[in-house]
């Protein structure tokens, strides 16, 4: 692995241009079907969307944006976008960023489910989806294409899921 990245919760509208410019970078090179950057910049604003970066150095070299809502997205924590570099995958970045969200939502909104969407051609994303416990649920929506899937988990199941993870890796001594 790289040298040790430093994960920390993106306040809205605190990140530089240059700093928006490495999330568009990450984006674009981490997606089929990326954000503009304007989307991005937007995204960054919204004071009810929470960012969440991994820093290489002063390098951005992954993020991910979610959102907390009752009221929406059937009462549900919802991953809009989860994103890294492709040389940084597979080194732990995603299971961190999922980390770090989790405990930022277990103080906020723990009782409800977290939910994404992934493109099921992804197999790497689904797979890890897979590992921390995400499933489609019985009912998927309507409104998803056929290469869509929808995927989702109690947030608590989450939190225990990641911590079940941490414990092998810290037995087997996981590196890359």
């Amino acid at each position: 692995m790289k040298e040790i990245l430093s994960f920390k919760q993106a306040a809205s509208k605190s990140l530089t241009e240059e700093q928006l410019r490495q999330v568009e970078e990450v984006e674009t090179l981490g997606c089929n079907d990326p954000y503009s950057f304007l989307q991005l910049k937007e995204m960054f604003e919204d004071e009810s969307v929470d960012n969440f970066i991994c820093c290489d150095g002063d390098k951005i070299v992954g993020f991910a944006t979610s959102k907390c809502n009752k009221r929406y997205y059937d009462g549900c924590i919802y991953i809009i976008n989860l994103v890294v570099l492709p040389e940084y995958r597979k080194c732990g970045v995603a299971t961190q960023l999922m980390q770090e969200m989790t405990k930022f939502y277990l103080k906020k909104c723990a009782d409800l489910h977290i939910t994404l969407d992934v493109t099921k051609t992804n197999i790497p994303a689904v797979k890890l989806y897979e590992k921390l416990g995400f499933a489609v649920p019985d009912f998927e929506s309507k409104n998803k294409g056929e290469d869509e899937l929808v995927m989702s988990q109690p947030l608590a199941n989450l939190a225990k899921n990641l911590g079940n993870l941490q414990k092998c890796k810290q037995q087997k001594s996981c590196t890359k």
